[in-house]
């Protein structure tokens, strides 16, 4: 995981347990922590049960999950039992990277559905 990668909102794993980085500060600590090598910081892989914890819905006849903005469509591909999440050509392994991805293509924060 890069350091530069995250966002305030991100979700990543510290210390075992899922943390949001919800303030500037939070961000700064993860990203300095990060940058320094610390271990207790980590990326949470995409699973199906984070895709549905995010709301987004299987497209029966893509067998894809599906994003949506108002103009466009977008398939994320989904291979080897949620292993890995292919969008098009780049390579979506983490909960952070989809969150920046979905931000990048909507405008919107994908955010964990009650």
């Amino acid at each position: 995981m890069k350091a530069e990668d995250l966002r305030i909102g991100n979700i990543i794993e510290y210390k075992g347990d899922s943390l949001e980085l919800w303030t500037p500060y939070e961000l700064f600590k993860a990203t300095v922590n990060i940058k320094r090598g610390d271990g207790n910081y980590k990326p949470i892989d995409i699973t199906e049960g984070w895709l549905l914890k995010f709301g987004l819905e299987l497209d029966k006849w893509f067998g894809c999950f599906r994003i949506e903005n108002d103009e466009d469509v977008y398939y994320l591909n989904v291979r080897n039992s949620f292993t890995n999440v292919v969008l098009t050509v780049c390579d979506i392994e983490h909960v952070h990277q989809l969150q920046n991805l979905y931000f990048a293509l909507t405008g919107e924060e994908l955010e964990i559905k009650s």
